[in-house]
């Protein structure tokens, strides 16, 4: 309405501005309406009366609708204004956080719920658009959509499994559904993966969000985190730890692991693995920390530290978030999974 009235009063005093700012205009539009609007600023006062307009938006339909070769975009944190190479991609920024239905999309079938909000943080954090981008980045298009096959809540729930995945991953099959939809299983079984089932390289998600680092970060967070040498970090620094040294985060795993060794003595004398980082530190761990059932693993670390009410897979979803630590192997799958 306001810019129909200033349309009205420009046009009876035959004055128009030569440039004319437009912040996120079209926010109360109905996507419907967008179209129209778009057509008036374009018709009318582009065209007709020659204002340049610079308008900005964070509606992905608004981004859909608009001529490709007029958007730009203006990434957080950055004063560059770049013209966009793919629209899909920058609808797919937007929409992050979303399932969006493209048809470049790839549906990823995961054996619960736990899995899906794993998975979708773990490409969330790849593809994001921010300063310190990670180095093992994916893009944001074609963007990738999981489902747990898991039925139904609480006591009625009927698990899901590497089994299900298969079959539901066996029934799409042919073109063009095999180049759309995978599947993600856990290590536990030992079932061979497939050219569209992916095997991870834990026992299961918990063995990530219950890696060392993570616990670490949530101690922080609590200002229960045993000193370590040569780290100078205090609650609130939990996003510094990933840029810390690799010899600083190798005396934080064995800190962690120490201490549950010590409470389990079960768990002692194990070999290591290395576990290489998309910020390019390799971390010895215990063997038990990826290949240790994921379920039992947490009683065990909810003993060590901090009890169930603060460690719990919803926190320590939080801390993967804000230490943003992820193993080589996970940045590998999303991409081989965009690939597809």
């Amino acid at each position: 309405m306001q810019l129909v009235l200033w349309l009205f009063a420009a046009g009876k005093e035959g004055i128009f501005p030569k440039l004319l700012l437009l912040d996120e205009p079209e926010a109360h539009l109905h996507p419907s309406m967008t179209t129209q609007f778009l057509d008036a600023i374009s018709e009318t006062l582009v065209k007709k009366y020659g204002v340049r307009v610079i308008m900005t938006s964070h509606s992905p339909s608004t981004v859909a609708l608009a001529p490709v070769d007029a958007v730009f975009e203006i990434a957080s944190g950055s004063s560059i204004i770049k013209p966009i190479t793919s629209r899909s991609d920058i609808i797919s920024v937007l929409t992050a956080g979303l399932i969006t239905v493209t048809k470049t999309t790839k549906f990823c079938f995961v054996e619960d719920e736990g899995d899906v909000e794993f998975y979708t943080v773990i490409q969330e954090l790849l593809s994001a658009n921010r300063p310190t981008r990670d180095p093992m980045a994916i893009q944001p298009s074609p963007a990738l959509a999981f489902l747990p096959v898991s039925i139904g809540a609480n006591a009625s729930k009927i698990s899901g499994g590497s089994t299900v995945v298969a079959k539901w991953v066996g029934k799409l099959d042919g073109e063009p559904l095999d180049s759309m939809f995978c599947g993600i299983i856990d290590k536990d079984g030992g079932a061979p993966g497939t050219e569209r089932i992916f095997p991870i390289g834990r026992y299961s998600f918990e063995n990530y969000i219950l890696d060392s680092l993570i616990v670490y970060t949530l101690l922080m967070e609590e200002n229960r985190a045993q000193s370590i040498l040569g780290l100078n970090l205090t609650s609130g620094d939990e996003h510094l730890l990933r840029s810390q040294p690799e010899n600083v985060l190798q005396a934080i795993v064995d800190a962690i692991t120490d201490a549950v060794e010590r409470s389990n003595p079960k768990f002692s004398g194990q070999q290591t693995s290395t576990v290489n980082y998309t910020t390019g530190q390799n971390i010895k761990y215990p063997q038990w920390v990826l290949d240790h059932r994921g379920h039992d693993l947490l009683p065990v670390m909810q003993l060590a530290f901090l009890g169930p009410q603060h460690l719990n897979p919803r926190r320590l979803i939080k801390c993967l978030r804000r230490c943003r630590m992820i193993p080589v192997e996970l940045a590998e799958l999303m991409k081989k999974i965009q690939r597809r």
